[in-house]
């Protein structure tokens, strides 16, 4: 084994770990926001998932001897899964919090510093992030040369990759959280009341109750029409 590798691999595990419970910490808060990408409390879901396979991938080598390969595949990974975590905790960070710019304008700004939008979106870190650690929990499949609890660590692994590989369907089915280019009329809505908007110069009128609404610069009703006829 080579020992400055693997202390370097559980040191990232531990890293990663940690920024993965900053971003928890915004659980309650992005709940109660209203004017967020859905994406951001899809991706908080997916966290603990994270979490737990870093933690049996770190008990499992904790168990296990590894090879050189074993060790610089590890890392590989764990260096992608590392910054990822980081990217996704500074997103939370700058975005989450209520401030007095827009959160959609923070986001965009921080993605762009984080190395460019279609790479930082907060869903497609997300999907790397279950990406990595679906490579580090296949890394550990065990050779069955006898002891029972060799099939069933194995079996975990199938279980953790099928849960893992749902978690990742599901956000890349998500709408893009955030586009290359802002709109210049960018209007969201991630409530579930009622949107009504004019981008131009005309009149609006909305009814979202069940009254009638009558609407018109002049209008004439069938009264009227009578005592016109009478004239």
């Amino acid at each position: 084994m080579d020992d400055d590798m693997a202390s370097d691999v559980i040191e990232s595990v531990g890293d990663t770990t940690t920024a993965l419970q900053e971003v928890e910490k915004s659980y309650s808060e992005c709940k109660e926001t209203e004017d967020l990408p859905n994406a951001f409390c899809k991706v908080l879901q997916r966290v603990d998932l994270v979490k737990r396979t870093l933690q049996y991938f770190s008990s499992h080598v904790s168990e296990h001897e590894h090879d050189k390969e074993f060790w610089e595949e590890a890392k590989a990974n764990m260096d992608r899964c590392e910054q990822r975590a980081k990217n996704v905790q500074v997103l939370f960070r700058k975005v989450v919090p209520a401030r007095n710019k827009s959160r959609l304008e923070r986001y965009r700004e921080t993605a762009k510093t984080l190395g460019g939008i279609e790479e930082n979106k907060v869903e497609t870190l997300m999907v790397g992030l279950l990406g990595d650690v679906k490579s580090l929990a296949g890394t550990c499949v065990v050779e069955l040369e006898g002891p029972m609890a060799e099939a069933v660590e194995n079996i975990q692994i199938e279980e953790l990759s099928k849960e893992l590989s749902k978690a990742i369907e599901e956000l890349i089915d998500l709408p893009p959280s955030l586009s290359e280019v802002a709109s210049e009329n960018s209007i969201n809505n991630w409530s579930r009341g009622t949107q009504n908007i004019n981008t131009g110069r005309g009149t609006q009128n909305n009814n979202t109750s069940n009254g009638q609404q009558y609407i018109g610069q002049s209008q004439t009703f069938g009264h009227n029409l009578d005592q016109s006829a009478k004239k």
